[in-house]
């Protein structure tokens, strides 16, 4: 019997390589346990392979949700920024206000040319389109303080299933609570280097 290949670990413990179409788009999401992300365009300075980015920090994470159930309606999920396929127009998000305070969802722009790295921080939502041509690098990180910002990942995640009323699918933003004693073993042999 032909075993399936196992893909836990790309993009965390290997980079990605994405192959870019022009016009092509990458969904919301952020990335799998609230990691960090570099990514890079692999392609000669003179190219046309660019990239436009747009990003969402981690402190706006309820403040996202609120806008894709107003927006969405019933085919709001709790887990819709996890299947990776949803696109929002960034100047629709950035008008939206919300009902409960008037707060605007903050949305960035990062314009990504051939070299260049953007990195995203823990738990920040990104999605954007491809320019060009060619192929991107990216891989997952996570240094000493990601455990406090995913953290604040899972205890945001926590309000949103309280106001969704469902709950969520744990890939991107693990239940810290349920895994604790797991995270803490791992985090307990770190040491740092003199």
């Amino acid at each position: 019997k032909k075993s399936k290949p196992k893909l836990w670990g790309a993009g965390i413990v290997s980079p990605w390589l994405y192959y870019m179409g022009l016009y092509s788009t990458f969904g919301m999401h952020y990335e799998d346990y609230a990691f960090g992300s570099a990514n890079v365009i692999i392609a000669e300075p003179n190219t046309q392979a660019w990239v436009v980015w747009y990003s969402i920090p981690r402190h706006a994470l309820t403040l996202l949700h609120e806008f894709l159930r107003d927006v969405m309606g019933d085919n709001y999920s709790i887990s819709c920024l996890e299947k990776r396929r949803l696109w929002m127009d960034p100047q629709k998000l950035a008008s939206w206000k919300s009902k409960k305070d008037g707060r605007r969802v903050p949305v960035y722009r990062h314009v990504q040319g051939p070299g260049d790295y953007v990195i995203t921080d823990y738990g920040a939502v990104h999605w954007g389109i491809n320019l060009g041509v060619g192929w991107k690098a990216a891989v997952n990180f996570a240094f000493e303080d990601w455990y406090e910002k995913a953290h604040e990942v899972n205890e945001m995640m926590k309000e949103i299933e309280a106001a969704a009323g469902t709950k969520r699918h744990f890939r991107s933003a693990p239940d810290f609570d349920n895994e604790r004693s797991r995270i803490h073993l791992t985090r307990d042999k770190i040491e740092k280097v003199q």
